[in-house]
């Protein structure tokens, strides 16, 4: 028996980038941290994520029409950046490259669509670790809720990032899933994937950020766009999920306050700022150390850090460990990954007492445990907790790979490759 040969792999590729994003932003946080500059890691890899999805489309000889949506972003995106350079005289390629990041998970989603109806996808590699990482990452964001624990650990629970460290670029993968989640439910119409896509988007709408807007708008259009035909369907699509969007934030009332607040909280500073003699595109230009700067004077931070330091922001040194260095990080990435190798070896006790409960899918189930547990492991790593989650997740694809296409399987006496 030999293993299967290597081939290039379209959808392996396109997770392999889409789970390493939080490393990545790791390590990139850190960058900026201990040496100041740019953000020049994250648009490296924004720019081979985007590089590797074009090759995708063109290796294969996807649709014209899917190409086309594409265009229609990027020619967005920099029409965008082009303005903005004019107006606030930025630098093009600097907001190109943020607003790349929008562009992500609508690259992302309409390559899956082409994989998909070109029967491309391996459905039992893709979707398994997919569905799994859709169901684990919202608890990356909720459980530091619960346990009071998290990077900006701000008064009033406001503000929190939970494992993430940069939260827009988290918001990105909530995008991504999100999308994923909207694509599986349309299809099959199940209620777990409606369930999930909600849970997705109340994470990615709570987070308040305008990138977190932009996405849930570029979703829908994007969803809008892609199963929808004629405009009555297209309208009764968008209602369905903003009456789905204020259903939740009837209940949460919470997130209703934090909403109330955040522009309340903006509206003072704008008034603040123009009375100090700052126009409009100035006070929207502004940086966010200098903001603080301006109104700190002004307001009882004791009082109002909350709301202050969720819209404005703080040096991240006061609320990180400022010795941190790359070894701590390796050092909970290793963490991640034995974490995974000993609760793997505990698979038979997983297996019976998951078996009466989810007997007609008893894999998914022991593995879905197995993922669970260990992100909920990784959670009291420290302050590099994403560190310990991306490790896990490397293992959690390596363990996939080998298992399901570099193992040769016999079954009913036939010899099989996955």
């Amino acid at each position: 028996m030999k293993p299967c040969r290597g081939k290039f792999n379209s959808e392996l590729v396109i997770m392999l980038f889409f789970l390493l994003t939080p490393l990545i932003e790791i390590l990139n946080s850190n960058l900026l941290m201990n040496f100041g500059g740019d953000s020049v890691l994250g648009k490296i890899y924004r720019f081979f994520y985007i590089l590797a999805m074009f090759v995708i489309l063109f290796k294969d000889r996807f649709r014209k029409k899917s190409l086309n949506k594409i265009i229609v972003f990027i020619s967005i995106i920099t029409f965008s950046a082009t303005i903005k350079g004019i107006c606030f005289n930025t630098n093009f390629i600097e907001t190109f490259f943020i607003g790349s990041k929008y562009l992500l998970p609508v690259m992302t989603f309409i390559v899956l669509e082409e994989l998909n109806n070109k029967n491309k996808l391996k459905n039992d590699f893709f979707y398994s670790v997919m569905y799994k990482y859709s169901i684990i990452l919202p608890f990356t964001y909720i459980l530091p809720l619960i346990l009071k624990m998290g990077y900006y650990q701000y008064s009033n629970h406001i503000g929190y990032k939970g494992l993430n460290y940069q939260i827009n670029d988290i918001n990105i993968i909530f995008g991504c899933t999100s999308l994923f989640l909207l694509y599986l439910f349309i299809k099959t119409k199940h209620i777990k994937y409606a369930t999930l896509t909600l849970l997705n988007v109340f994470c990615l709408l709570y987070m308040q950020t305008k990138t977190s807007i932009i996405i849930v708008a570029l979703s829908l259009l994007v969803s809008g766009l892609q199963y929808t035909k004629g405009r009555n369907r297209l309208i009764k699509l968008v209602i369905q999920i903003m009456v789905m969007i204020l259903i939740i934030s009837v209940i949460s009332t919470k997130f209703q306050d934090q909403i109330i607040g955040y522009f309340a909280r903006l509206n003072e500073m704008y008034v603040y700022m123009t009375k100090q003699g700052y126009s409009f595109f100035e006070f929207l230009t502004t940086t966010r150390s200098s903001r603080l700067s301006q109104i700190q004077y002004v307001y009882d931070f004791d009082k109002l850090s909350g709301y202050l330091k969720c819209l404005v922001g703080l040096p991240e040194k006061q609320f990180l460990n400022s010795e941190m260095d790359f070894f701590d990080i390796f050092f909970r990435f290793g963490i991640g990954m034995l974490l995974f190798i000993l609760i793997f070896f505990i698979r038979p006790l997983i297996i019976a007492i998951f078996n009466y409960t989810y007997s007609k899918d008893i894999e998914d189930a022991q593995l879905l445990c197995i993922y669970s547990v260990m992100i909920l492991f990784s959670a009291f790593g420290g302050h590099v907790l994403m560190s310990a989650y991306s490790g896990a997740v490397l293992a959690l694809v390596g363990y996939e790979i080998i298992r399901r296409y570099h193992f040769i399987r016999i079954k009913q006496g036939e010899v099989k490759c996955h």
